[in-house]
């Protein structure tokens, strides 16, 4: 997939100095991008590579000078620099659509417009939303919901009544809503306190492989 410097810089709002139909197809870091590839410089200690990158496009800050070069300035090089990975290297879950091979018990619902994947289980009482992807191997506990656009990857156990919210990223092992710690100690002998509130994970949250929220 190519894109030409002027419509890159559109999708992240910057202005173009240069030639802005150029053709991009790919993005490379400052010191090893050739002619088709776009970089950014945001960092002062990086500027010294303006002069001999060989960069068909740098997202530069506003005001950069760096004559023969083809810069888009935007506010902040990194972020846009980030907003054009995401378009040159789409994630792919694969296709959508529900596995015959999913558990999904009586009483649940889920959009026809999710993707369940083989082996996830889905409890009664949970919901999962449009858009939202479930890797094989994920649980769902009974009563709790997740959101629209949400990615579960493999091994995911959501407990019940936990909430999931839009567009949230759990990574393979997560365990969201397991019991915390909560015990009494009358003379010798432990006593569980039963752990009874819920945990809720709000919109555009990204959680690292095998964290636990109890």
């Amino acid at each position: 997939m190519k894109k030409s410097i002027a419509e890159i810089a559109a999708l992240v709002g910057g202005a173009v100095a240069g030639d802005g139909q150029k053709l991009i197809g790919d993005i490379r870091p400052i010191e090893e991008a050739d002619a088709d590839d776009l970089t950014f410089v945001s960092n002062p200690k990086y500027f010294k590579w303006l002069k001999t990158t060989l960069a068909g496009a740098i997202l530069v800050p506003p005001g950069t000078v760096a004559p023969d070069k083809n810069l888009i300035a935007v506010a902040d090089p990194y972020a846009a620099f980030g907003k054009l990975l995401a378009v040159f290297y789409p994630v792919d879950h694969g296709p959508a659509g529900i596995s015959p091979d999913a558990y999904i018990e009586e009483g649940a619902s889920v959009s026809p417009e999710a993707t369940v994947m083989p082996r996830a289980f889905i409890s009664r009482g949970a919901r999962v939303d449009k858009g939202a992807v479930l890797y094989p191997g994920v649980f769902i506990g009974r009563d709790a919901s997740v959101g629209e656009d949400s990615v579960l990857y493999a091994n995911v156990s959501v407990y019940a009544r936990s909430v999931i919210g839009r567009r949230v990223i759990l990574h393979s092992g997560v365990v969201i809503g397991g019991d915390g710690f909560g015990f009494s100690a009358p003379g010798s002998q432990n006593k569980k306190i039963p752990q009874v509130g819920v945990v809720q994970i709000d919109d555009d949250v990204e959680l690292g492989a095998n964290t636990t929220v109890d």
